[in-house]
């Protein structure tokens, strides 16, 4: 390895890190000595390579592999690693042992601000009937069947944990352009996030005119005319009318299949300051994966005829100009913009209200990063009747898993039986009716900047 503070040009090769389940197989002997390769050509070209190993050490491979064993999944995945290690060697791969990282120590390279990055959310998930366990939607295949145990995957409502990773499409798109090569792969991660012309919104709930404490969250390809909202729509299989909230008992009173349903659920627009009804689609599905979108007559034919059908009033608030030109009325300080100078401002207040604004697509979603299993990351949050979800604070870090008697792999998070590390007092308030969030962090995304 090259001395640190070298000014020789700088390569980095960075393998996907093996799941310590078993021993090597000829699989992995062909990936790693490509990247061996790699890294000795780079050398030979006088650069300084930085080709660094580690184990993807939690999760459900080491997991499965340890009950089909009857093993603690830590001592099984310590004794792999140990025999791994010994088989690079005698492969004589060439990687920066001294550089090793191990995914279980998660609590070491990344903090999650809660509820700005990291937050809970009841919503639809794919379920594995197999492994009992929620999936990432990069997790289920085309066929709709779970990437590691081959199960058709169903849906099912969860209170779970996400990564608001909708708040970055943007920057994760124009981050495409940095890289010079992988024409490739830029063309596939671009299709993935899709275009990012719109954003969602943060609305208030009102049943009848009294506050519920809930919030919905909405799309809308026109942000810049939020200010002419007419309503906002949900699909009848929307969460706020599969759960017990404040607002499931009205809305399903409300409903009837196959019609636009008007409840007596109100959204309060941040914007305006006014309550715009929200509504059950009669459609099944929206675009892409939407399940809210706002209604916009001056910006979509569709809702303004559903507007109008409904008996909505709503503001005009795009003038066209005899010479073409489209400006902002009725919008408050940003009447007299142009639309894009609107679009522009009006997305920059919500981000800086904490409203939403976030430039995404309407194929992007947030990733679902909780998994009900006992080996992986604990969620480093505690549930406070008081104050909520609050985080565990730094000096409080690792979250470490408790010690169970036996693991089977099937029906609820294992860690539920654990009830002297499940109830812990507050971090914030020193209530001692605190709850621990119970499941593990899915993934170990966070080792590809570990070294940079």
């Amino acid at each position: 390895m090259q001395l640190e503070g070298s000014q020789k040009k700088k390569f980095y090769v960075l393998s996907m890190f093996p799941y310590p389940s078993g021993r090597l197989h000829m699989g992995h002997m062909r990936v790693y000595t490509i990247s061996d390769t790699i890294a000795h050509f780079h050398r030979m070209q006088g650069h300084q390579v930085l080709n660094p190993m580690g184990w993807d050490a939690f999760g459900l491979p080491a997991e499965n592999a340890a009950i089909e064993r009857g093993l603690d999944p830590e001592v099984w995945t310590k004794s792999n690693i140990q025999s791994m290690r010994e088989q690079f060697d005698i492969l004589g791969l060439c990687f920066h042992w001294d550089r090793v990282v191990l995914c279980n120590n998660f609590h070491k390279h990344i903090a999650l601000n809660c509820g700005v990055c990291l937050f809970c959310l009841q919503a639809w998930v794919n379920w594995d009937p197999v492994d009992h366990t929620v999936l990432a939607n990069e997790q289920v295949d085309e066929s709709g069947r779970s990437w590691r145990s081959g199960a058709l995957v169903e849906q099912k409502l969860l209170k779970q944990w996400f990564i608001k990773t909708t708040n970055y499409a943007k920057l994760l798109l124009d981050g495409l352009a940095d890289l010079s090569e992988w024409h490739g792969v830029k063309m596939m991660q671009a299709n993935w996030i899709g275009e990012c012309t719109g954003c969602y919104f943060d609305f208030l709930l009102k049943v009848n005119g009294k506050e519920t404490g809930e919030k919905l969250t909405a799309y809308t390809s026109s942000p810049e005319a939020v200010f002419g909202a007419a309503f906002v729509s949900i699909l009848p299989s929307h969460w706020l009318l599969q759960s017990s909230n404040p607002c499931c008992r009205a809305l399903k009173e409300a409903f009837q299949t196959g019609k636009d349903c008007v409840t007596p659920v109100t959204a309060l627009n941040m914007f305006t300051g006014q309550e715009i009804p929200v509504i059950i689609s009669s459609q099944e599905e929206f675009q892409d994966h939407l399940d809210t979108i706002i209604g916009v007559p001056d910006c979509s034919v569709e809702a303004a005829e559903l507007a109008r059908a409904l008996g909505f009033t709503w503001d005009t608030v795009l003038q066209t100009h005899p010479d073409g030109r489209v400006t902002l009325s009725s919008s408050a300080e940003f009447t007299g913009l142009s639309r894009q100078e609107a679009f522009d401002a009006i997305t920059q207040k919500a981000r800086d209200r904490g409203v939403g604004g976030h430039l995404t697509s309407t194929k992007f979603r947030d990733w679902l990063i909780s998994r009900q299993r006992y080996w992986g990351t604990p969620i480093p949050v505690v549930h406070c009747p008081t104050c909520g979800p609050v985080p565990v604070p730094d000096e409080e870090l690792p979250v470490t898993l408790p010690q169970l008697l036996s693991l089977t792999g099937k029906g609820k998070s294992p860690l539920e039986a654990a009830t002297h590390w499940i109830n812990t007092e507050c971090p914030r308030s020193d209530c001692e009716a605190g709850l621990r969030a119970l499941g593990a962090l899915g993934g170990y995304w966070w080792h590809r900047v570990h070294w940079v």
